[in-house]
């Protein structure tokens, strides 16, 4: 049983990571379009914005999925 969360929360990390990279690529992209140059304390603080609000739904998702199965196995 705890392979099997170890498993999905590191599958879930996995998405975290590949998200975080995929915005930063857009953030500084939208940073370099709007103004030409990249604004490295806004761009710091939108990366921990990010990672936080990809914690928090992912932990909600593993949270509504865990009480999900539980109620089935009941």
């Amino acid at each position: 049983m705890w392979r099997k969360y170890i498993g999905e929360v590191l599958s879930d990390l996995l998405i975290i990571f590949v998200l975080l990279v995929v915005l930063t690529i857009g953030k500084g992209a939208y940073d370099l379009i709007t103004s030409g140059q990249l604004h490295f304390w806004r761009y710091t603080t939108s990366l921990i914005y990010e990672l936080f609000g990809s914690a928090i739904f992912f932990g909600i998702m593993e949270l509504v999925s865990m009480l999900w199965n539980h109620r089935k196995s009941k």
